[in-house]
């Protein structure tokens, strides 16, 4: 709807979810399961197992309840997601989940390094140094 409506770049590296308290565990989960949708998600003040919300559907089915802990997808993932997590919340109030994730989280995988060429002519200081150098 927002990219249909707005001129918003599509790329996830513009893109963020956030919430609290319920929104913040939500957040935390789209951030973690669509790293291809989110560059970052920020919790402030949620949780991690979401049958803290009896009465939810989540909160219902044991097997919901298991996939749609934030905690439990970045323990499952295969690789780590290219996702930043923003958490706060005090004790009793999110500051446990959040040190739950960082616990559990593990840098994404880095793409091998390459090393710089060898300066040439055509890249060398002392080209630019003649080019701007006063007459």
């Amino acid at each position: 709807m927002v990219l249909d409506n707005f001129r918003a770049d599509p790329a996830a590296d513009r893109w963020a979810v956030a919430g609290y308290s319920a929104g913040a565990h939500c957040a935390a989960k789209l951030a973690l399961e669509h790293p291809n949708r989110y560059r970052a998600g920020v919790s402030l003040s949620g949780y991690n197992d979401p049958g803290v919300e009896e009465k939810s559907l989540t909160a219902q089915d044991p097997h919901l309840r298991e996939v749609s802990n934030p905690l439990n997808i970045l323990r499952s993932a295969k690789t780590p997601p290219k996702t930043a997590l923003y958490v706060s919340g005090n004790k009793g109030d999110g500051l446990e989940a959040g040190e739950a994730l960082k616990a559990a989280a593990k840098p994404p995988p880095r793409s091998p390094s390459r090393r710089p060429a060898a300066p040439t002519a055509a890249t060398s200081g002392s080209r630019w140094s003649r080019a701007s150098s006063p007459g």
